[in-house]
């Protein structure tokens, strides 16, 4: 049989279909998996909003914020300007 034959040529055709068919589907497979770490950071910033936007929560972070503003400590006094520095 000659290589030019049709059957030859049917093989390299349908050869080059496959790959193309393979390539589309790794291409389809990269797209899909893509999409699910788009739906799932999706899905983890709306459980995100629903804890944060309760009134529970908020009431946490109020008085959070108020133990914070206790907690610091107070600033020293700068000594150019307190009258001790004088004596």
């Amino acid at each position: 049989m000659r290589g030019n034959d049709e059957v030859t040529q049917l093989g390299h055709i349908f050869a080059g279909m496959a790959a193309e068919v393979i390539a589309r589907e790794r291409k389809l497979q990269k797209q899909v998996q893509e999409l699910r770490i788009e739906i799932d950071r999706t899905r983890q910033e709306e459980a995100v909003s629903e804890i944060t936007d309760t009134e529970y929560f908020q009431d946490l972070q109020q008085k959070i914020n108020h133990i914070r503003g206790r907690a610091r400590p107070a600033k020293p006094a700068n000594p150019s300007t307190s009258k001790d520095s004088d004596l």
